[in-house]
Formats: structure tokens, sequence, C-alpha cells
């Protein structure tokens, strides 16, 4: 019996965001629309030349900072935000069990205080390492977070040649743009230790 065949993401050029393309309208529909062919994302392409080496640089400090000892990582874990502001390691529940597979660090890509969600709820600093070995890691973490924004906000923009202007006083580009709430996870995936068996 032959396998169905796999709806394949719809991948959109980075030029072409910038260039603001004749062809962006009709890949912003099929990677969003609601049809079985959709899955609800795109994939940009061919990312601006400095996106390898902010890449790398932030996941060479990740590594680094999950290398440190749990007492000094659990340092900038947050509780009072349910763990989704600095790091969090196996506080996520996966069939029952924490998952200890991976460990996440977020913060707000955008601003470094985030207001409260209700009214009278204190604003969240966002938290940023500082120990011997992750030096640069608060740097590293905007400036790539900074490029994915600015991707993020072409392609709010692409998404608002097909939205109704009448549903929203402001634009889905104004709306990325402006939002206080964006959040940023940078995950690091921890090797299993293998098992040690005896004859």
């Amino acid at each position: 019996m032959a396998e169905p065949d796999r709806v394949q993401p719809v991948v959109i050029p980075y030029p072409a965001l910038i260039a603001s393309d004749s062809s962006l309208p009709a890949l912003v529909q099929q990677g969003f629309d609601s049809s079985p062919d959709s899955l609800g994302l795109v994939i940009v392409s061919e990312l601006p030349p400095e996106f390898p080496q902010l890449r790398k640089r932030l996941l060479h400090l990740s590594n680094s900072f999950a290398s440190l000892p749990a007492a000094a990582r659990e340092k900038y874990a947050h509780p009072g935000s349910h763990y989704s502001y600095g790091w969090s390691h196996g506080k996520e529940i996966m069939n029952g069990t924490p998952d200890l597979l991976k460990g996440s660090f977020y913060n707000n890509p955008s601003h470094d205080l985030t207001p409260g969600l209700h009214d009278g709820d204190e604003p969240v600093a966002n938290i940023w390492p500082d120990e011997p070995g992750v030096d640069g890691f608060e740097e590293a973490f905007k400036d790539l977070c900074a490029l994915m924004v600015r991707i993020g906000v072409l392609v709010a923009a692409a998404c608002d040649q097909l939205v109704d202007k009448t549903a929203s006083a402001k634009s889905v580009e104004q709306l990325v743009k402006e939002s206080h709430s964006s959040k940023a996870r940078l995950l690091h995936y921890v090797r299993p230790r293998r098992l040690l068996s005896r004859a």
C-alpha cells in the first residue's frame, strides 16, 4: 500500500521578503490557510550572510551555559513566571515524568522588561547569566533574536496583503513589530548517558 503524499512546508526566500515579491501572497496563503495542504507555517530560506555566525556564537555559549554546575544554572531559573523566563530544565512533564533531555533558556527578544499580562501584575525582566565562561551570552542572544524578529516582521508584512484591513486598527506587521510579549526559546539538548551493564 502506497504511503500518502506528505504535505511539504512552504519555503519563502528571504530576498523575496525584502523585495515584497509578487509571489508572496500566494505563498503566505498556502502556508497559513485552513486547507488540508497547509502546515500553518512557512520556512524562510536564503537567510542573510550574518545568520550562520550569529547562530554558531549563541549555540556555543548555550553549550557552555549548560555545562555549568546545576547549582549555577538554577540561579537563572524563574519559578514566578512558571519557568518561562531564564533557565528551565526538568520542569516540563512528558508522559508523566520530567523531561530531562533538554534545557531551555527563555527571554523576550525585543524588550528587557515585559509588562504583566493582567492589570496589577508585576512586569518581568529578562534574566541573563553572569558566570565565567559564558561572557557575551546576552549580546549573542539579542543579536540573533533581533535578526529573527526582523524576519518575522517581514513575514507579517506579507500576511497583511491577505488580511481584512477593517478587522484590526493595526496591521499584522505593526502588531509583530510593536509587541511587548514576544518570547524566544533557546534549546539545549542533553546527551543521555550510556547505560552501563555488568557481565
